[in-house]
């Protein structure tokens, strides 16, 4: 829903069916761009799920959803959960930032779940440094200022890599996916 929610329960059931025509399929698109391409993002006030479900596969979306309301009312695609200064992940997936080093920063799986897709994508990054397109691969906590200064950011889950290019209303680098 994208109005209140009410206090009794909250059920989100989704169905996604393979359309014919392609119109269709695309309005059920969940990850909306800017005109340039990349993503705007939000820093959410929902909080970060409690450790025991956030570092195991369940499907309580629960504050996940939340999150959702809060960025699509504040007209971003997507939500950042920020807790004790430290960035932790997109409510849908994965982040990881390349900083003025050239560096590909990922936050640590010690408060979120073990993103699969992320794992993949550290090892993927490794043909980067080897052709000199990044200087390196990192896992390390992310301090919420070092990753407003950065010159990337992305999201990424099993079906997509996207380039945020907005966050808090500030420009992500160039702004530029």
């Amino acid at each position: 829903p994208s109005g209140p929610v009410p206090a009794e329960i909250y059920c989100k059931v989704s169905y996604l069916r393979k359309f014919k025509e392609t119109a269709a399929y695309e309005a059920f698109s969940y990850r909306p761009t800017t005109a340039e391409g990349g993503s705007k993002a939000l820093t959410v006030t929902v909080p970060l799920k409690p450790k025991l479900l956030a570092t195991m596969k369940s499907m309580n979306y629960m504050l996940n959803q939340l999150a959702k309301i809060e960025v699509e009312e504040a007209g971003c695609s997507l939500g950042v959960w920020v807790e004790d200064g430290l960035v932790q992940e997109e409510t849908t997936g994965g982040l990881a930032f390349v900083g003025d080093d050239n560096v590909l920063v990922t936050p640590p799986m010690t408060r979120i779940l073990s993103s699969r897709t992320i794992l993949r994508a550290m090892e993927l990054a490794r043909l980067l440094v080897e052709r000199g397109v990044i200087a390196g691969i990192r896992v390390a906590p992310v301090p919420l200022a070092q990753a407003r200064e950065a010159a990337e950011m992305m999201t990424m889950s099993a079906s997509f890599l996207q380039a945020i290019v907005e966050w808090d209303g500030q420009p992500v680098g160039d702004g530029k996916p």
